[in-house]
């Protein structure tokens, strides 16, 4: 029996060197409370109410960015890259008129290259007919940042008006998400403290401070797709209509209690 006694002391001791686990001690007059075996050695939970809250806040987008293009083709690779730049100057042109800042206007990419014969722009085989260049394609993409949602709308019609054909779309997103994460923050410790305040109630029990928070989720969402813009017929911009863009966070909250 000394011997089994000696051994179990001794396993108790190694788990807590080793913060092994939690484990779970009865007391008298009162529930099980929750042992924790850290480096230290065990300690012992004080009673409290945990509680699960969501909050959410909303806001509507505040920035935009639209993203469209300039495509020339032309047999002669100076003519469709001269056409191609007159175009693009015309395009910005014609931002600056709606106020848009030089600086919000940046190319996002250039390229150039070759368009092969038979018409169907489709390369032959090795063993087929050699191929010839038939004309040469420029692409200029811009994108136009905007603080002014509706003004996106304004900027395409104004780009398609001045020769932009290069298919692009409208971005819509938050200049400062941080600020909207703070308010569902809020919004959820909030809904916590209602939560533990109805628990304690029908405990009996005098609810105390938070004493542990966690953050369980958040939703925060980055620049969503409004419109996908097709710009080869010309016509006015799209309508938008953005909406609000939502947060959500979730937080663990737990609050000690007294009797």
């Amino acid at each position: 029996m000394l011997l089994l006694a000696a051994l179990a002391l001794a396993a108790t001791a190694a788990l807590w060197r080793l913060g092994a686990g939690v484990g779970t001690t009865a007391l008298a007059g009162g529930g099980p409370v929750t042992a924790a075996f850290a480096a230290g050695g065990p300690v012992v939970s004080s009673p409290a109410i945990t509680v699960l809250a969501v909050g959410t806040a909303s806001a509507p987008p505040d920035t935009a960015s639209v993203r469209l293009g300039v495509q020339t083709i032309d047999a002669d690779i100076s003519v469709a890259l001269a056409t191609n730049n007159d175009k693009v100057a015309a395009v910005r042109a014609a931002l600056a008129q709606l106020g848009i800042e030089e600086s919000k206007v940046e190319t996002t990419n250039f390229n150039f290259h070759p368009i092969y014969g038979p018409p169907t722009g489709m390369r032959e085989g090795p063993d087929g007919p050699p191929t010839e260049i038939a004309s040469f394609r420029v692409i200029h993409s811009l994108r136009i940042a905007t603080k002014d949602v509706n003004q996106a709308s304004e900027a395409i019609k104004a780009a398609i008006a001045a020769g932009a054909n290069e298919g692009g779309s409208i971005q819509l997103g938050l200049s400062d998400p941080g600020s909207l994460q703070e308010q569902a923050t809020a919004h959820a410790f909030a809904n916590a403290n209602a939560q533990a305040a109805a628990i304690a109630t029908q405990m009996g029990v005098q609810l105390g401070p938070a004493v542990a928070v966690a953050q369980t989720g958040a939703a925060v969402p980055g620049p969503f797709t409004a419109e996908r813009v097709g710009l080869g017929g010309g016509g006015g911009g799209p309508p938008l209509a953005p909406g609000t863009t939502d947060v959500t966070v979730s937080l663990q909250v737990t609050y000690s209690y007294t009797r």
